[in-house]
């Protein structure tokens, strides 16, 4: 065997023992058989590693693949002489866990929107909080006496009927009809839902019925239906309270003294003079800021609610008590003997002491017991209203009048009755 093929053999050895470095791995390597350098003259020395070599491959035979990018380090080889390069490249996925935060970065927190304003309650859809009556409004309707119509509207600056007014006057000061009705006016039937209002603030002559003549014969109606002045307004809402005796005692000179001082005083009519004399007098009114009255104008529904808000009655405190299914706040009630009268009888006209004509609910009263125009629910008779006085009524008694004949109301007798005063 030639020492030229000893050395090839030898080469070869070496590179099949790199390619075959997992193997190796298994156990001690076997040095490979080298001839003696010294003993062939003229031949080249081995390298010492793989990674010195320099001389080209053997014709024929292939350079052993590459595995990838990292591979385990070749025997005889120092590892860390191979680690340097890598580090010199890309980081290795320790190097990379080091130099950056475990897990994706937190993003920072987007700041909340901000809520967007809950918008301000309203009463009704029409009626905005900034509305001038809304305060006025807001307490009716706390109170109960206003509701508004089926669609959520108010109808603010809408002309108030008759029939709407009295309701809220009516509500605003605990009269409850209870559904009576006995279809006295043509123009407000029982199966209207108003007669009920308009037969009781009739009753109680807080607002009197429209009179007009046909064929030279006076006719009275009601006009529910139809619009309100604002001295109408003002002459209830005085009536209402039981004030109208103390409207009426007003002379004649100082009412119109007091209305003098606005442009449109004498604008005013009977018979609403005095009560509105009076409604200036106790700031129930105060005019409007062009120095008006406006006593002819058409009230809105703001502007009557603004106005029986005033009026409204704060019955905390105030003692009740049930009668003919309703409640009945009351200022303080006593047992009165009760007679009844009636037209017909000697010295009984249609027209009472206070100029009120007689009705179901007109009463005759002593005013040092009872003052006049005040409001009464009388057992047995309903409510009724002091507007009359008689010879015979002095004391603790009471006339109470009746649409009923002459004979009946004298076999009526003098019985015990209670009374509760209103306020």
């Amino acid at each position: 065997m030639s020492k030229r093929w000893m050395t090839a053999v030898a080469t070869a050895l070496l590179l099949v023992s790199s390619s075959v470095a997992p193997a190796a791995a298994a156990g001690p390597e076997e040095p490979a058989p080298v001839a003696d350098p010294s003993s062939q003259p003229g031949s080249q020395q081995p390298p010492s590693s793989p990674i010195e070599q320099t001389e080209p491959e053997l014709p024929g035979t292939e350079p052993a693949p590459e595995t990838g990018g990292s591979h385990e380090p070749e025997p005889g080889s120092d590892p860390e002489a191979e680690a340097e390069p890598e580090a010199e490249g890309e980081p290795d996925a320790e190097s990379e866990a080091e130099g950056e935060p475990e897990g994706e970065p937190e993003a920072e927190p987007e700041p909340e929107a901000e809520a967007e304003p809950e918008p301000e309650p309203r009463l009704f859809a029409d009626l905005p909080p900034h509305h001038w009556a809304y305060p006025e409004v807001e307490r009716l309707v706390a109170a109960g006496v206003i509701h508004g119509d089926p669609e959520g509207q108010f109808r603010p600056d809408a002309p108030v009927s008759r029939a709407e007014f009295l309701k809220m006057l009516l509500t605003a000061r605990r009269l409850d009809p209870a559904g009576n009705c006995s279809g006295i006016f043509a123009d407000a039937q029982c199966w209207t839902w108003y007669a009920p209002y308009v037969e009781l603030a009739y009753r109680l002559a807080i607002l009197e019925p429209v009179t007009d003549t046909v064929d030279d014969d006076p006719v009275e109606y009601y006009d529910p239906e139809g619009a309100i002045t604002r001295q109408e307004v003002v002459t209830a809402l005085v009536r209402a309270t039981g004030k109208r005796w103390t409207a009426q005692q007003i002379h004649w000179r100082d009412a119109s003294d007091i209305l003098r001082q606005f442009s449109d005083g004498a604008d005013v009519v009977e018979p609403h003079r005095k009560t509105m004399a009076l409604a200036l007098t106790e700031g129930l009114i105060r005019g409007f800021g062009d120095g008006t009255l406006r006593p002819w104008s058409q009230v809105t529904r703001a502007e009557a609610a603004a106005l029986v808000s005033r009026v409204l009655l704060d019955a905390s405190g105030l003692p009740t008590v049930h009668q003919d299914g309703r409640e009945i706040v009351y200022l303080e009630n006593r047992e009165m003997r009760a007679t009844k009268y009636t037209v017909g009888e000697p010295g009984v006209g249609t027209v009472t002491r206070t100029g009120v004509t007689v009705r179901h609910g007109a009463v005759a009263v002593d005013p040092e017991v009872i003052p006049l125009g005040t409001l009464l629910y009388v057992e047995g008779y309903g409510y009724a209203v002091a507007v009359d006085t008689g010879g015979a009524v002095k004391g603790n008694m009471i006339d109470l009048f009746d649409w009923i004949p002459t004979r009946e109301a004298w076999t009526f007798g003098i019985q015990t009755r209670e009374v509760w005063v209103l306020p």
